[in-house]
């Protein structure tokens, strides 16, 4: 048996250099370079990633590396693709801004419309006519104030002033300086003096007109139904409300209870659905 060995040995120390170098070269094409060792050409992952330095498989470590460099290699584009996304809207952003502006710009330099003239502006007048209505003590004390506003806004017309007020026996013997000479003119600044009086303007197309028809007749009996004083009232004396009956009385009316500060000037949203 120590003659096999020895015999052996000397067989392959008799195997020509050429055979080695082929060897060599068959074990280095069969093993990746990235895993022979720098010192002899040996893997350095052995069978499953073998660890040089004590033999530990390292071939978790080597996973993460590459799930990590797979997943930098997703997030790039997406990254890249966000801050695009930025730099899009804020130029857009950017643009509709100008835009914007542009069309204010232009929109502030139109000239107005032109002034209304022959039958609009007779109907524009006629829109801003306005009358004085005064709710009469006991209408304040009936509680039917509620009631007759509701009338006059249901019918399309705009209140432009109101106010409770105890009037002075001054102030409405001048309101009824017309009736002096009648024997029921002390009788009725004093029924008119005996609580307060919701004193109110409205404002609206042919409203002067239209509210003497909306009150009724003087004489509640004489009132047909539908009307105010039809409706909600039976005997003259106490008629609940007063209006006036001409454009010269309600002018007149108008600046006696109310200064111009008190007059409320604005556009109803609703105007565009009551007039054409």
């Amino acid at each position: 048996m120590a003659g096999a060995g020895v015999a052996g040995r000397r067989f392959r120390k008799a195997r020509p250099a050429a055979t080695r170098r082929s060897a060599r070269r068959a074990r280095a094409a069969v093993t990746p370079a990235s895993h022979r060792s720098k010192s002899g050409g040996a893997s350095v992952l052995g069978v499953e990633g073998a660890d040089p330095s004590g033999g530990v498989f390292a071939s978790g470590r080597v996973g993460m590396r590459r799930n990590d460099e797979k997943t930098s290699s997703l997030l790039a584009p997406v990254r890249i693709s966000f801050s695009l996304r930025i730099t899009v809207i804020a130029i857009i952003l950017g643009k509709l801004h100008k835009y914007i502006s542009s069309k204010d710009r232009a929109r502030q330099s139109q000239p107005g419309p032109p002034e209304p003239s022959g039958t609009a502006s007779r109907t524009m007048a006629s829109i801003a006519e306005r009358t004085f209505i005064a709710i009469k003590p006991d209408g304040v004390q009936r509680g039917l104030v509620g009631e007759i506003i509701k009338r006059f806004e249901q019918k399309g017309f705009k209140l432009v002033a109101m106010k409770l007020i105890h009037a002075s026996e001054d102030l409405l013997r001048e309101h009824y300086i017309d009736l002096k000479d009648r024997p029921f003119y002390d009788g009725l600044v004093q029924y008119m003096h005996s609580g307060p009086v919701v004193a109110m303007v409205w404002e609206g197309l042919n409203v002067i007109k239209t509210g003497r028809v909306m009150l009724g007749e003087t004489n509640p009996f004489d009132s047909k139904p539908g009307t105010i004083r039809g409706d909600l009232c039976v005997q003259v004396g106490r008629n609940i409300i007063h209006g006036s009956d001409s454009v010269e009385s309600a002018e007149t009316e108008i600046n006696l209870w109310f200064t111009p500060e008190e007059l409320v000037d604005y556009r109803s949203c609703a105007h565009e659905w009551i007039y054409e």
